[in-house]
């Protein structure tokens, strides 16, 4: 039994962990990007990227959807940054990028965000702050 949670708690916020944190496997960095893809999904779309009525619900949708493109909701997103947030998502953690690309992907959202116009810019820079806290 793991002292500080017990063998098979969850600990994070449901709408934004990994397929292997949800199963109990080793995380690293690529369970991060997942929750990175999972975060700038809601901000560029103004919804949870995988949201059910249950808890039950939501772990189904994290291990098994794939949620809706983001042009379904936000038409002016780039291909580009559609291709990223799909990649973060990735329920593969071996399809995924490799830590280290990271920093490329949140510059290039980085950019985009600041510059679009279908968000509106106090929305923006709020989160920008928030993430930053958190990093």
């Amino acid at each position: 039994m793991d002292a500080a949670t017990g063998r098979g708690d969850l600990i994070g916020t449901l709408g934004y962990m990994s397929p292997e944190q949800l199963r109990g496997d080793n995380v690293d960095a690529r369970s991060d990007l997942f929750s990175f893809g999972a975060m700038l999904y809601e901000v560029v779309s103004g919804r949870r990227a995988f949201k059910g009525n249950t808890t039950a619900d939501t772990i189904k949708a994290i291990l098994r959807e794939d949620p809706a493109d983001l042009t379904a909701t936000t038409p002016d997103v780039p291909p580009m940054l559609e291709r990223m947030v799909r990649h973060c998502l990735e329920k593969d953690p071996a399809a995924s990028s490799p830590p280290a690309t990271s920093p490329l992907i949140w510059s290039r959202c980085q950019v985009y965000l600041l510059r679009s116009r279908s968000r509106p810019l106090l929305l923006r820079k709020a989160w920008f702050r928030r993430l930053g806290r958190c990093a």
